[in-house]
Order: structure tokens, then C-alpha cells, then sequence
């Protein structure tokens, strides 16, 4: 089932209240430290919106899912450190990738695909390229019929319709 983000949010970030507190809480230390410094009132209120500030819970781990299906490494190797960091601050990734990291990295769970690219890797050869799209104009029909298979190919693997059929 494809099920939309918002069904699995905590109901105060489906309703932004993190966001609102995050963009509140400045205004509410001003405010309380010019009523300190214009009225000379008790540290009560400043106190009591710091511990307030300091309980609520302005950013959490997300869950993220990750198509990272291309043939080429280049393509793939961009977006690595992006995960890298991702992982490292707490998220939890499930990253499928035809070029998966040779060590395993925490909170990262990489699923290769890389067995559904290698029949149509070792038949591409530039002589191919020139012959298939021989202009810029015809290159993107030549692309499609190109990458057409390819897809399919990636979508009915085990792994992705697993995907498909899990919540």
C-alpha cells in the first residue's frame, strides 16, 4: 500500500506544533526578558518558558525511503554522503540502490539491486549509444525504449514487490 507521510506523523507534527514553538519561542524570551529588564518582575516566567523550550521536542528521527536504482555509480555516488549524514543524525534509511556501500553504516539498510543491472551494463558500449540515438531529437524515444525494460525489470524483482505489498 502506498500510504501518504502524514498517516504515520505524531500528532504534533501533523499539526505543526513544533514548528509553531520553534518559531514562538524568540518572541516569548523577548518578551519575558523585557518584562524583566523594563518591569523588574521575578525570573519566574523566563525560567518557566526555558524548561518549557528545552522539553518540547523540536526536531525527531524520520523514517525515509530511498529509490536509489541507476546504472551508473556517478549517479548514485552524488547522493551518498547526503545518506551518510542522514544516517549519522538519526534516521533511519532503507536505501535501494544498484551500488550498495561495501561496509554496512548505521541506521542505514541498503537492499542491492545491482543483479537486475548487469545483463544490460555489459551489452552498453558507446557504439551502441551512437547507433540508438544517433540525434538530440530522437534521443529521448531512443532513451525510453531504452530504460523501458530496465524499469520493469527493477519492478518485478523480489525485493521491490515485497516493497509493494508490505504496509
Amino acid at each position: 500500500h502506498l500510504r501518504p507521510a502524514s498517516v504515520s506523523l505524531p500528532l504534533y507534527q501533523y499539526l505543526l506544533l513544533d514548528v509553531i514553538i520553534l518559531l514562538l519561542s524568540p518572541f516569548l524570551i523577548f518578551f519575558c526578558l523585557a518584562k524583566f529588564i523594563f518591569y523588574k518582575t521575578e525570573m519566574k516566567s523566563l525560567n518557566l518558558v526555558l524548561l518549557c523550550l528545552l522539553l518540547a521536542r523540536s526536531a525527531g528521527s524520520a523514517r525515509i525511503l530511498v529509490m536509489q536504482v541507476s546504472v551508473s555509480k556517478s549517479h548514485s555516488a552524488i547522493m551518498e554522503p547526503l545518506f551518510e549524514e542522514l544516517a549519522a543524525r538519526g534516521h533511519q534509511l532503507t536505501v535501494y540502490t544498484s551500488s550498495p556501500h561495501k561496509f554496512a553504516i548505521p541506521n542505514m539498510r541498503e537492499i542491492d539491486l545491482s543483479h537486475n543491472w548487469r545483463p544490460v551494463v555489459s551489452n552498453l558500449s558507446f557504439d551502441f549509444i551512437k547507433q540508438a540515438m544517433p540525434d538530440l531529437f530522437t534521443a529521448p524515444f531512443s532513451m525510453a525504449d531504452f530504460e523501458l525494460p530496465m524499469c520493469e525489470n527493477v519492478l518485478s524483482s523480489h525485493q521491490i514487490q515485497s516493497l509493494l505489498v508490505s504496509d
